[in-house]
């Protein structure tokens, strides 16, 4: 006769069969589907190079700037206007100092070409504090915000700890205001705040989220949390920071690398990874928490785990991205260093879950790409974004893509779906010299128009006297960004 333990131990050992058994099944029929998929491909042009002095637009040249430039995001409006930021630490002939600062560079033809970048925080002349990792978004009317974190302390106001600071132009990005604290508290608080993302509902509601260790007063405590701020007047202003993970109080993991969308019909989730284990009801490694709002971020729900395997994986999950079409869908995709049952090996991959009821219930996890259980170098740094026509593009920056080629560095590669990511295309490098180059490109951050206009922005780290036709290229990094465009593949002819 069975003991209690040896029971216990038994169903424990079943259900880890049957979870094997079902994501196996989950990733052949996946992999089989994806092989045929769909009819159109992403096809991406020359590279230009954003952060250098001249010239601007579809250049195969490149000409290196003195001061380093990476992080970068772009965003585009539904009337043909385009924004990308990233942070640099270029001087500009000695007018700014050797901190970093945020630039921006526009577009106003679908993103084929872009105006000189330029400082966009109108106190770089003088500022001593660093200005990094920039996001941008704007609501398709005329209404845009680039934030950022910032250790600027605007002459001993907000001390040097990290705050969240933000511009916004109510003219397309012809003008913006002067920085200003998005987290109010800036000059009380004492924790650090960083890794900002913003979403808007396209009807004057903002909703800004990013990690804190401020304790808010003691009221939370001083690990990782994420936080929320919203807006309701366009970014004029904005509320107090409230936490966002309803167990801020009495969690124990670090909470890090949110992200946050609007569906438009008054949906707003947030995703990030966290090291809580939720009470003992998931483990103890990094894994995809959720939240949602239908008050534009005045009340959130009870952080869940997002991807269904958290009680039963092994490995970590961070850096979430999520995206809806405002028809119901939405997907989050992220890295995972879960083997998903021993299917996929214990690199670093991509998982893409599912939701069609406007990410009340999620899918559980499966590889974006179809060779993930081949591979064994990292994939990291992913971006998602739909055009409302049921095609998806999906882009990251991957190691296996280079091994491919013989080579060690790290490629951006984009995937397409055509069926609102039941099955995706085989990852295509961007960046075009990926089987030649050695140096890493990385950090790739993706947009639509929805006109079929899809634009890719990542950092690449350029060699003097390397694969460029120019010998005035200095090491560092660097802004490049391509246009592109879905074409029919000639199988499908």
């Amino acid at each position: 006769m069975e003991t209690g333990r040896l029971k216990k131990m038994r169903k424990r050992w079943l259900r880890g069969v049957l979870l094997v058994i079902a994501t196996c099944s989950l990733v052949n029929l996946w992999s089989a589907s994806s092989d045929s998929a769909g009819r159109l491909l992403p096809a991406f042009g020359e590279q230009a190079l954003l952060s250098a002095h001249e010239p601007r637009g579809g250049i195969t040249n490149i000409f290196g700037s003195t001061g380093g430039d990476s992080n970068p995001s772009v965003a585009t409006g539904s009337d043909g206007q385009w924004i990308a930021v990233w942070h640099s630490s270029e001087t500009q002939g000695g007018t700014l100092g050797d901190d970093w600062d945020v630039f921006v560079s526009r577009s106003t033809d679908g993103g084929n070409t872009w105006d000189d970048g330029r400082i966009l925080n109108d106190n770089g002349s003088d500022d001593v504090g660093d200005d990094l990792s920039p996001v941008v978004a704007t609501d398709g009317r005329g209404n845009w915000v680039v934030a950022w974190t910032s250790t600027e302390s605007f002459g001993g106001t907000f001390g040097r700890d990290r705050d969240i600071m933000y511009c916004r132009s109510t003219d397309n990005g012809a003008t913006w205001s002067s920085p200003a604290a998005l987290n109010v508290n800036a000059a009380q608080d004492y924790g650090q705040d960083w890794h900002v993302r913003i979403a808007t509902d396209g009807a004057g509601s903002w909703v800004a989220t990013w990690v804190s260790t401020d304790s808010l007063l003691n009221r939370i405590g001083g690990d990782g949390d994420i936080f929320v701020s919203r807006s309701k007047d366009n970014a004029a202003s904005w509320t107090h920071p409230i936490p966002l993970n309803s167990n801020a109080a009495v969690d124990k993991g670090f909470d890090g690398t949110p992200d946050i969308a609007a569906d438009g019909h008054g949906h707003w989730t947030a995703v990030w990874s966290s090291a809580d284990d939720l009470d003992g009801s998931i483990g103890e490694e990094r894994d995809i928490l959720v939240s949602r709002s239908d008050d534009a971020g005045a009340s959130w729900t009870d952080s869940v785990a997002l991807n269904l395997n958290a009680a039963h994986d092994e490995r970590h999950d961070w850096s979430p991205r999520i995206a809806a079409n405002g028809k119901g869908v939405w997907m989050t995709l992220w890295s995972s260093a879960d083997s998903l049952g021993g299917v996929i090996g214990y690199d670093s991959d991509m998982l893409l879950a599912r939701s069609d009821d406007d990410g009340a219930t999620w899918t559980r996890p499966i590889p974006i790409d179809p060779g993930a259980e081949k591979d064994s170098q990292e994939d990291s740094s992913p971006s998602i974004v739909n055009d409302g026509e049921g095609n998806w593009m999906a882009t990251w920056h991957s190691f296996s893509a280079a091994a491919r080629y013989g080579q060690a560095d790290s490629d951006v590669v984009v995937s397409v779906s055509q069926d609102d990511g039941l099955t995706w295309s085989a990852p295509k490098p961007v960046n075009r010299l990926a089987d030649e180059d050695s140096v890493d490109d990385s950090h790739p951050q993706l947009a639509t128009d929805g006109n079929g206009n899809w634009v890719v922005i990542w950092q690449t780290y350029a060699v003097s006297g390397g694969t460029t036709t120019t010998d005035q290229v200095r090491s560092g990094w660097t802004v490049q960004i391509a246009h592109g465009r879905l074409v029919e593949s000639l199988s499908a002819k």
